[in-house]
C-alpha cells in the first residue's frame, strides 16, 4: 500500500467492499476473509481519499 507521504507499506490481507450491496468482507493477515458489520454507502470518486475509506479497509 502507498501510503500519502509518499512511502510504501507491504502488509497481508484484503478488503472487499461492495457499495453497490453496502456489505463487504475483510482479512487481516493469511486469516480467512469475514464479513464487515455494518451497511457501508456509496463516497465519489472525487472525495475519495485514504481518510474516507471504510474503517475495515485500514490496516
Amino acid at each position: 500500500m502507498q501510503k500519502a507521504d509518499g512511502s510504501v507499506e507491504t502488509t497481508l490481507g484484503g478488503c472487499d467492499i461492495n457499495f453497490l450491496t453496502g456489505r463487504g468482507i475483510a482479512s487481516k493477515d493469511l486469516d480467512d476473509g469475514k464479513p464487515v458489520a455494518g451497511k457501508f454507502v456509496p463516497v465519489a470518486l472525487a472525495d475519495w481519499s485514504d481518510d474516507s475509506r471504510p474503517e475495515p479497509c485500514e490496516f
